[in-house]
């Protein structure tokens, strides 16, 4: 029987420091002592080796009621998805297959998954149909692979294989060997990197006391002149004189902290052009007609006052900070008005996997969402997916039960139930079978 081989970098690649001008001395590997340490040093990075993602948690226990745990799960904010990232500091023979379980397990408890980046990250849609489902996949991350796994990794297009490494002075190498997921191929077919919360809308964080915006919602301002300060996530305040002060604010800032650097640049602006870069140049060459430096990078601020923001979102998304942490303030004589944002006619509820057993009821996790927001008219529709069946009836216990305005019945695992609303108002609903389930409808002019 032939022998199978182990990665090829364990052997063809050799790694030396340079001494004293024209000596050598080759780094001896000295891997991690244990999991946990390359898991921690992962994960506190995770921006920096994987730019496009977010860190949600670590040891995610909410698959199949604890039965699966997930060393980390993230969230890829260009494709919209999850991620699994597994880590082993030996050749493991089975993370392959282990990694592909928790994929399905993943699918199958979206729920858990949404209500962790709503949490985590905020802003996020109640919404299953909102993500990208389709695309979850999984990272393994590891200091060697059997050259088996490898090749059987590499039509797979929801695995990575990525083998890291650490040496006696220090360094680490990471280097990607496997798996056919190509991230970058599927940011350039999607053109919005968060999920779509237009389905369940909230108002912009909007201060009309004092003129004070969250930068992502400023696009929704009326009546605004030149921005006079932007006010920092760790309290910092810069005066601003023009539009183009808050990209230079905000680059500056993420610089400084070091949330950017080389290794995230060019950060593009269409194919050609860049927001950020190493020089004053865009990728066709083409110098910055006007810019400024940023620590030891160069920010392009040749833009009008519609792009300031835009690109000031993205140089956060691309730090993975929350821009809503970054606030623009216009003076006390601006009054920012509220846009009108009609609610939404359709709402979907999940009913949650593991529902029937109390405990759900604790943080609002029986319905999720657990308020859901229409319009009058509106319909809203109930996903039972748990394993046993539900109802979903109109009333509270405390109340006298039932009010009758709407009662499911009993519906089955993977059934749905939905139910119209002509009339403005709220409408708490729970379970006749399980009644510490509660939730309600909040139907708005």
């Amino acid at each position: 029987m032939a022998r199978a081989r182990r990665t090829p970098h364990a052997s063809s690649i050799r790694i030396f420091r340079t001494e004293s001008g024209s000596k050598i001395a080759e780094l001896k590997d000295v891997g991690f002592g244990d999991e946990d340490h390359l898991h921690k040093l992962i994960e506190k990075n995770i921006g920096t080796l994987f730019q496009n993602l977010t860190f949600l948690r670590r040891e995610f226990r909410e698959l199949d009621a604890g039965l699966h745990r997930l060393d980390t799960v993230a969230f890829d904010r260009r494709q919209n998805t999850f991620v699994a990232i597994e880590y082993k500091n030996k050749l493991d023979r089975g993370v392959i297959d282990q990694a592909k379980a928790y994929l399905t397990h993943m699918k199958k408890n979206r729920h858990a998954l949404m209500v962790e980046y709503v949490n985590n990250v905020g802003g996020g849609a109640l919404d299953l149909k909102s993500y990208n489902w389709e695309g979850v996949y999984a990272i393994i991350m590891a200091p060697e692979f059997h050259q088996n796994q490898i090749d059987s990794a590499e039509d797979d297009g929801d695995l990575e294989l990525h083998e890291v490494r650490r040496y006696d002075d220090g360094t680490m190498t990471v280097r990607r060997v496997g798996g056919a997921h190509e991230r970058a191929q599927a940011a350039a077919r999607r053109s919005d990197p968060t999920p779509d919360a237009s389905k369940q809308a909230a108002a912009p964080s909007l201060n009309d006391a004092g003129g004070d915006v969250v930068l992502p919602d400023v696009k929704h301002a009326r009546g605004m002149k030149c921005p006079a300060v932007l006010a920092l996530p760790d309290g910092s305040r810069v005066a601003l004189k023009s539009w183009a002060g808050i990209l230079a604010g905000v680059a500056d800032w993420l610089v400084g902290k070091g949330y950017l650097n080389e290794s995230h640049c060019p950060v593009p602006i269409g194919k050609n052009n860049a927001i950020l870069n190493t020089k004053p140049f865009h990728q066709n060459g083409s110098k910055f007609r006007r810019h400024k430096k940023s620590g030891s990078l160069h920010v392009f601020l040749g833009v009008d006052p519609a792009n300031a923001l835009r690109h000031s979102v993205k140089l956060i998304g691309v730090a993975g900070l929350d821009p809503s942490d970054f606030m623009v303030s216009f003076g006390g004589s601006a009054r920012p008005t509220r846009p009108k944002t009609p609610p939404p006619l359709t709402a979907r509820v999940t009913i949650t996997k593991g529902s029937s057993v109390p405990g759900c009821e604790k943080a609002s996790r029986c319905y999720v969402p657990h308020a859901a927001i229409i319009g009058v008219g509106g319909r809203v529709v109930w996903t039972n997916d748990d394993v046993t069946a539900h109802t979903v009836t109109n009333g509270a216990p405390e109340r006298g039960w039932p009010d009758g305005s709407f009662d499911s019945g009993l519906f089955r695992p993977g059934a749905e139930f939905s139910h119209v609303f002509d009339e403005a108002g709220k409408y708490p609903y729970f379970d006749l079978a399980h009644p510490w389930m509660r939730g309600v409808v909040v139907v708005k002019e």
